[in-house]
């Protein structure tokens, strides 16, 4: 492996662990869940059913990383798992779903991207009788802006 391989995976994993691990520290663009309106950049979290949701991108443009933080009521829904969406087939993503009642996905991509699409798919193994208000996505945006 040459040394720009190496660096690259050193700066993926530098940049991944920052993401995962600084939420809340002010940088880049923190937002919450609001339904995304006109062409603001947004992302989304949609209930599929079955204990699904769809963590959905809107307008975004220029992105180049991001953190997606899900916090849910480990009291109605546990066991998460996360699948890659198709609008970052080709980015690196990171997901730790160690913790209960916590969902953290980084997501990084060498060469911007623009448009919109579903980010990632989140299933719970087990959910009963969840509430609305028993599952909520906050959001960085890391060199997106709107469309």
């Amino acid at each position: 492996m040459d040394f720009s391989s190496v660096r690259k995976y050193l700066w993926r994993a530098l940049l991944v662990t920052f993401l995962l691990f600084t939420a809340g520290c002010g940088s880049g663009d923190e937002n919450t869940t609001p339904a995304a309106t006109g062409t603001e950049a947004a992302v989304t979290l949609i209930p599929v059913g079955n204990g699904e949701y769809t963590v959905q991108g809107n307008n975004l443009d220029n992105l180049q990383g991001m953190q997606v933080d899900i916090t849910y009521d480990p009291t109605v829904m546990s066991s998460p798992s996360v699948t890659k969406g198709e609008f970052i087939s080709d980015a690196f993503m990171e997901c730790n779903t160690i913790a209960p009642g916590i969902i953290k996905i980084a997501i990084i991509r060498m060469v911007p991207l623009s448009g919109s699409g579903r980010i990632a798919t989140v299933t719970f193994a087990n959910y009963s009788a969840v509430p609305p208000n028993a599952i909520a996505l906050q959001y960085y945006l890391v060199g997106a802006s709107a469309l």
